[in-house]
């Protein structure tokens, strides 16, 4: 009953009420002495310690549930935790501890057969390497998920790793490589149209149709993908300073000086919310 509570509060994202019910599951699961239902509180614990972004805790709890889950030989959620455990690591920005225990993730992923954990940790230990400017070790893991994701039939991850390849040919300024991604996102998305794709990843396809139109000088094109991006963006900041950011190359590009310093102003400004909400996360 209180697990099913957190994966209901969880799912509707009121991290307040899911803690609640996932400190009263752990809370029976000792009372109890049930290993298997302690580490499924403690691994959720940790994911909601997380969104509610508390960092030290969620660490804390992260390796209390690994050093369990491994007492268990839980095969199953063994790679999940760590690569759960490598995305925490990435968004404290620590990329090395992120690609340790991602490493370990796909080791574990591949000896148990456990998809989930396996897609886990390659996305998040490609995250980290692409960070360190390792960009090739990151580009190939990313393309060792999609093939994955295509052999197993997962719209969502498909996606995800497209989406995540079209980053890094942009950061790369590889026009061949983001020509290609693109193209494989728009057919992807198009022939599968009642496939389960998040809405968020949907929103980073104009970005990268206006990236690919910029790469070959066609920048009315570009600049219209641009334009239709920011209709669905408004509640995203950082795809918006990503937008922004791409209008302003378009205009510089067109000579369009007036128009470039003006989505300036509006990077900037988005890029001061982002740090004051990143300074707001952290505690003492």
């Amino acid at each position: 009953y209180y697990y099913a509570g957190i994966k209901l509060y969880h799912a509707t994202q009121d991290f307040d009420k899911a803690l609640d019910y996932n400190l009263k599951a752990l809370e029976s699961a000792e009372k109890y002495k049930n290993l298997s239902n302690k580490a499924d509180a403690l691994r959720a614990l940790f994911t909601v310690y997380i969104n509610l972004k508390k960092d030290s805790l969620a660490i804390q709890v992260a390796h209390q549930a690994l050093k369990l889950t491994e007492k268990l030989k839980d095969t199953i959620n063994l790679p999940i935790t760590f690569g759960n455990l490598s995305r925490l690591y990435y968004e404290l920005g620590q990329y090395e501890k992120a690609i340790e225990y991602g490493l370990k993730g796909i080791d574990a992923g591949k000896k148990y057969n456990s998809l989930k954990g396996l897609l886990v940790s390659l996305n998040n230990t490609a995250a980290s390497n692409v960070e360190l400017g390792r960009a090739k070790e990151g580009e190939m893991l990313y393309k060792e998920q999609l093939a994955l994701a295509y052999r197993n039939n997962i719209p969502r991850s498909v996606v995800k790793a497209l989406i995540n390849l079209s980053f890094v040919a942009i950061d790369e300024g590889d026009s061949k490589q983001l020509n290609q991604y693109t193209k494989e996102l728009n057919e992807f998305i198009a022939s599968n149209p009642k496939a389960p794709i998040a809405p968020s990843d949907l929103k980073y396809v104009p970005l990268f149709n206006g990236y690919n139109h910029l790469f070959y000088n066609r920048y009315e094109a570009a600049e219209q993908e641009a334009l239709e991006g920011l209709k669905n963006a408004k509640n995203d900041d950082q795809l918006l300073l990503q937008l922004y950011n791409l209008l302003i190359k378009i205009n510089y590009t067109k000579y369009d000086f007036k128009k470039a310093e003006w989505y300036e102003e509006k990077s900037d400004s988005i890029e001061g919310v982002l740090l004051k909400d990143d300074l707001a996360g952290y505690e003492i």
